[in-house]
């Protein structure tokens, strides 16, 4: 009754995608339920080990400035900072 109009999903799910079709169209990041909070799409592997290694790994040329506190940034995702403006790119 309440809630979201045109919400889509995808057969599978975003992992499922990923894997088959892989990052390069994906708009977006893909979100996990652990400390990471999101995983840029280039990241994704299906297997944990391959997940394990990624972890803490960024690109090494920054592509943008946060808004805020102009620190570089080298992916586009979601990130909790201490000044809540700051999720502001």
């Amino acid at each position: 009754q309440r809630g979201f109009h045109n919400l889509y999903t995808l057969k599978g799910g975003v992992s499922h995608y990923l894997e088959n079709e892989g990052p390069v169209e994906w708009v977006g990041n893909l979100f996990v339920f652990d400390s990471r909070l999101s995983l840029p799409p280039s990241a994704y592997k299906p297997d944990a080990v391959s997940e394990a290694r990624m972890i803490g790994k960024v690109p090494e040329n920054p592509f943008a400035t946060c808004y805020i506190c102009s620190s570089q940034v080298r992916e586009l995702r979601h990130r909790n900072c201490a000044n809540l403006d700051c999720n502001l790119l």
